[in-house]
């Protein structure tokens, strides 16, 4: 951004003043320039000419902004519309304001009216056609939450605004996916009691490190049963955790089995349908074992 031309003046002042060589020089000031408008000092002249130099290097640098701008808007305007682009204006939406046509970014940011949090951008064929799947969330304190339909159609519609034509959107935001686990878990009696509590704390211990572990999970990433047993294993005094049934359901929809020891089911990797997942106390059963070494 171009300076003022006084700052400029001032700068050039603030160098004479720091130049050995050039202390010889009285440098007016702009009072005594007042005072003395008709002045023959043989420093008037340079002072004249220090304006010269910085209304042109004022104006050098006025230039250089119109040409940063034009770079910049050609840059945007260049710029491929990767699933990372369409991620990057998902998250900078705002929520009662309108985008101005024919740009797909606000004249005004407000960071209070940015609601989406959380944003995933990815590729299926949905409804026998190419299509970008987005999937968003808002923050509610720690935790995440689905827009409120109003919210979803001015997402929409503000999304439609900034896809290229021809490109097809689904937009996606729901409550959590649901998880319910069925597990034995070896525990340390020194430090565990019967009821899987902590016996210095009486805190617990599965029920928290599932959670930790559902929380630290990137939006809309991949459940992977082998982190989950590695979480509920770092818990202190847990020793072997076995999984014996672990399924997981929408918000709307039935429970689906993607771990069964007894059925012999074993899906390593599950995509939450809303993004993120929620463990369901009230069906999880954690039987504790004692094990005594």
């Amino acid at each position: 951004m171009a300076r003022s031309i006084n700052e400029i003046q001032e700068e050039i002042l603030t160098a004479k003043q720091n130049a050995a060589e050039l202390q010889a020089l009285d440098v007016l000031t702009a009072s005594e320039l007042q005072d003395v408008p008709d002045s023959a000092s043989k420093v008037s002249e340079w002072r004249l000419w220090v304006w010269v130099v910085a209304v042109s290097i004022w104006m050098l640098e006025k230039l250089f902004d119109v040409f940063r701008q034009e770079v910049e808007d050609r840059i945007a305007a260049t710029r491929p519309h990767t699933r990372g682009w369409y991620r990057e204006k998902a998250l900078a939406f705002q929520k009662g304001y309108e985008l101005p046509r024919d740009k797909d970014y606000y004249d005004t940011i407000d960071d209070d009216a940015r609601i989406i949090k959380y944003a995933s951008v990815r590729k299926r064929i949905i409804s026998g056609r190419g299509t970008l799947l987005i999937k968003v969330a808002k923050a509610d304190g720690n935790n995440l939450a689905p827009l409120t339909a109003t919210e979803r159609y001015a997402f929409t519609a503000y999304m439609d605004r900034v896809t290229d034509a021809g490109t097809f959107i689904v937009v996606r935001s729901y409550p959590a996916d649901s998880i319910r686990i069925e597990a034995e878990v070896y525990y340390d009696p020194q430090l565990i009691d019967a009821d899987g509590n902590y016996i210095a704390t009486g805190e617990g211990t599965v029920i928290p490190a599932i959670k930790n572990y559902l929380k630290s999970m990137d939006f809309d990433s991949q459940l992977i049963l082998t982190k989950l047993v590695d979480a509920i294993q770092n818990a202190k005094g847990i020793y072997y955790p076995v999984l014996k049934k672990v399924e997981v359901k929408t918000a709307t929809g039935s429970w689906t089995p993607v771990y069964d020891i007894s059925a012999g089911v074993h899906q390593e990797f599950t995509e939450p349908f809303s993004g993120w997942y929620e463990l369901d106390e009230a069906g999880t059963n954690i039987i504790y074992q004692q094990l005594n070494e």
